[in-house]
Parts: C-alpha cells; structure tokens; sequence
C-alpha cells in the first residue's frame, strides 16, 4: 500500500470512526442480504459515508455460530480525480453471506436469527516477535511462503479473544486456517510477517434492523 493511499485510508477511517460508525451501518448490511435473497434492486447508498478503508462485515447467528466473515485489507487506489469506492460499494461486494466458501449461503429463513457486524481497521504494524500483540486488544494477520504457494490468513481481535487461545495457539490456528497443511515447525514460524491491527466494530441484531429505516420496504416476517 502505497503511503499516500495508507494515510487516506487511515484519514478515512478514523473519521468513520469519530463520526459515523454506527449500527446503521450494520443494518444497512441486513438491507443488502434481504433485498438479494427477494431479488430486489439493492438499496440506495448514497447517505453513507465515502471513504476508501480496511473493513470486514461478519454474520453470526444467536447462538454465535459464526455464518460468514469476508473483508479486504486492500482500500482500491483510483486516480487522484475519481472518488473513492463508497462504504456501502464495499458491503454490497463483500457478500460476506453469500459467498464465504467455508459456509453454506445464508439462506431466507434464518435471517431473523442472525446479527451483522461491521469492522473498521486502523493502525496497522508488523510485530517484532510472534507474541508482539495484545490478546482482546489487537487483530493479526500473517503471511508467509513456500517454494510453490503463497499463505496469508487474519484473525478479528474478538474472534482471538472469545476462543480463549495464547499467543502460540493464534499463530498456529492461523497458519492452518491458510490452508498450509505441512509441518509447522520452527524455520516456518520464523519466516512468519505478523501484522497487528486494531479494530472497532458497530453490531446490529434483526430486531435493530426491523426498527431501522431500510426495514419498511422488504418486510420479511
């Protein structure tokens, strides 16, 4: 990311933050996922803020069922005279409920029992050790590579927190969840880039959605 492109985004989202990061936010997700399961035009974005930022829109069910988490650490560079993506542009590409491989779609029946959370990421820095991160407080991502393939693989800082793991168990976990099934010995945790983030999320359940303004027009119950 180029330093120009990395404070614009870091401007952009620390001002999201300040200002408009809200459960509208969220709501306007289960607004995107309704209107594409009833085959509807998708919703209006344009009271949304516009900012070119990291973020990541995750599903859980009531239970806690994690049903799908997709986000970028990439904000798209455009030319200098186009505007950026808008948020909402993002949300609708995600499609963290549609098209999240490890899940089944998101499917009619099961929206009333879910909850939509929306993930700004800021601060971005490399950690100087394996364990140079604060467990509740930070978000990390890893990369590494083999002589064929490429592995990249994040945490949310909630997701470290709420499965109870070490410094160790989040970096083994993450390795795996790359999809690098080989060894993991000392050589590879030494060739690790870690990454360490913060994150501020807004949360809305069904019921936010059912009393929020994108509700009257795709009544699902």
């Amino acid at each position: 990311m180029s330093s120009l492109l990395k404070h614009t985004s870091e401007e952009g989202a620390h001002l999201l933050i300040r200002n408009e990061l809200t459960s509208d936010m969220a709501c306007f997700c289960f607004d995107v996922l309704v209107r594409h399961l009833k085959n509807l035009a998708p919703p209006d974005d344009s009271h949304l803020p516009k900012h070119s930022i990291p973020l990541f829109v995750t599903w859980h069910s009531n239970d806690k069922r994690l049903r799908g988490c997709i986000g970028t650490f990439k904000p798209i560079e455009f030319p200098k005279d186009l505007t950026y993506y808008s948020l909402a542009r993002y949300l609708i590409n995600l499609s963290s409920a549609v098209n999240d491989r490890r899940f089944n779609p998101i499917t009619y029946s099961e929206i009333s029992n879910l909850l939509c959370s929306v993930s700004v990421l800021v601060s971005f820095e490399s950690c100087a050790a394996y364990d140079d991160w604060v467990i509740g407080t930070h978000g990390i991502q890893i990369y590494f590579y083999t002589k064929k393939h490429e592995y990249s693989a994040t945490f949310l800082p909630d997701v470290i927190k709420e499965q109870g793991w070490d410094h160790e168990k989040t970096i083994h976990s993450l390795v795996r969840k790359s999809g690098y099934r080989g060894l993991i010995d000392r050589r590879l945790l030494v060739s690790l880039k870690i990454v360490r983030y913060n994150s501020f999320k807004a949360t809305a359940s069904y019921q936010d959605y059912t009393l929020s303004r994108f509700y009257t027009s795709t009544r699902v119950c």
